[in-house]
């Protein structure tokens, strides 16, 4: 990360129970839970040229899968996506998540929501 560089990107998270492995099971487990991610426009799609072979978005999700795996008993990260969203689904994919079975979902009066996840072995 460059001190004194633009800002390129954000992102929220925390940690929490979540179903587990998918939203159709009984038990829980611990989850980096991914609220909002983004890159600036002007940067979106560009190399990061503090990460080889990674863009900025790409450099963001490891960077929080990172953090996931340094917390102990965290089993994986989840995010929320809308369905027609397929800029974030494929950069979501190409990263290794992967979306629950039985989505999308209907959660308010949008475009249905696909929970997707990456399990952390």
């Amino acid at each position: 990360m460059a001190e004194d560089g633009p800002v390129v990107g954000y992102c929220a998270f925390d940690f929490g129970k979540q179903l587990h492995p998918d939203n159709a099971s009984e038990t829980k487990a611990k989850y980096l839970v991914i609220y909002m991610i983004g890159v600036d426009r002007a940067f979106k799609g560009t190399p990061n040229p503090l990460a080889p072979g990674h863009t900025y978005a790409v450099s963001i999700m490891a960077a929080l899968e990172e953090i996931a795996r340094g917390k102990p008993n965290c089993v994986g990260m989840s995010l929320w996506v809308r369905s027609t969203n397929e800029a974030a689904i494929g950069l979501y994919r190409k990263v290794g998540f992967t979306a629950d079975p039985g989505n999308p979902v209907h959660l308010d009066d949008g475009d249905p929501i696909l929970t997707m996840r990456k399990i952390l072995a």
